[in-house]
């Protein structure tokens, strides 16, 4: 069984990013993307949890469009989802 201190060594300088909201609050997705690139262009492990409306982004070609004036596209890569 593993100590409390080995488990924080583990976890350090990973990034989980929890979402619950899906297009209908198109700013909380987008902050949760950009936070999850962030993370992932610091070379840190990045795991996004994608809960309730926010599991119908997952969905093929449902996060591929701007979600509202000045947001980036949620596509990274053409044929890829961002995460």
């Amino acid at each position: 069984m593993l100590s409390t201190k080995d488990k924080k060594k583990i976890m350090a300088g990973k990034a989980v990013i929890s979402l619950t909201t899906g297009l209908e609050d198109p700013e909380r997705v987008t902050v949760a993307f950009l936070v999850a690139l962030g993370a992932a262009e610091q070379g840190r492990p990045t795991l996004m949890f994608l809960t309730k409306e926010a599991t119908r982004l997952a969905m093929d070609g449902v996060a591929t469009t701007v979600a509202c004036d000045g947001c980036p596209t949620c596509r990274c890569c053409p044929g890829h989802r961002p995460w």
